[in-house]
């Protein structure tokens, strides 16, 4: 960061385990950041945590109906829980002076989260629990940006 200055930063990270720190974290982040010539930094809320791991989940869905599904409706509670903390991190980004980009609105309708975004197993959104897959890196930048959600 000292050396390259980049004008935008964009964040990344399975934000609740490091819940009770983040806000402090945040904001020595952004202040450094900011220090450094970073005119606009983008926190990227958590995409939904599969679980089982998305290929699991996949191949358990395959077996039981016989197709790959786009799309698959995880846990009420666990898609309820995302949006939750989604929420509050939107607040925590923004009381830092972050732009907030929430993979879950990119993703999710509100009942079922994109899975597959071209054929298996290169297609999967997330290559495990939550990480992106690339071609699923790409589906997620493409609408957000098309959205004004991200830009540079």
């Amino acid at each position: 960061i000292n050396r390259m200055r980049p004008a935008v930063v964009i964040l990344g990270d399975r934000w609740s385990r490091d819940w009770s720190s983040l806000d402090s974290s945040m904001k020595a982040t952004a202040a450094f950041l900011r220090a450094n010539g970073v005119k606009d930094i983008f926190a990227v809320g958590s995409p939904l945590r599969w679980d089982p791991a998305l290929p699991t989940a996949m191949f358990w869905f395959y077996r039981k109906h016989g197709y790959v599904p786009a799309r698959m409706e995880p846990n009420p509670a666990t898609l309820s829980a995302a949006r939750a903390a989604d929420r509050q991190l939107r607040q925590l980004a923004e009381s830092n002076g972050m732009h907030f980009v929430s993979a879950l609105d990119v993703l999710c309708d509100p009942t079922q989260c994109i899975t597959l975004v071209a054929p298996p197993p290169e297609g999967l959104v997330n290559f495990d629990y939550d990480h992106f897959t690339e071609l699923g890196s790409d589906f997620f930048i493409a609408p957000a940006r098309k959205a004004d959600m991200l830009y540079w």
